[in-house]
């Protein structure tokens, strides 16, 4: 494949690199293995506020709740809306 067909990402949320190498770790691991992940808030979504002089609007950086619904993790505790401990594949905590 040349260089100009392969497919180029510019850009990758924190938050998406750091659930797909937790994936990976758990796909690598036995089944009563477990995965700490600590995704810092900012990476998921943005308050609105003034920063050097000029205000910044509300946004979601990563849809967390969404992108944990739709690989098929399982919610077994919540502290807020997307906080928590979740079971994914065979693995469980």
């Amino acid at each position: 494949m040349r260089e100009s067909e392969k497919c180029r990402v510019e850009f990758m949320p924190e938050a998406l690199v750091t659930l797909y190498l937790a994936f990976w770790l758990l796909d690598q691991a036995e089944q009563e293995s477990h995965v700490d992940v600590a995704i810092d808030g900012a990476h998921v979504r943005i308050i609105a506020h003034e920063a050097a002089g000029r205000s910044v609007k509300e946004q979601t950086v990563f849809p967390m709740k969404e992108f944990l619904v739709s690989n098929g993790c399982r919610t077994q505790s919540l502290k807020d809306d997307w906080r928590g401990t979740y079971g994914w594949k065979h693995h469980t905590r």
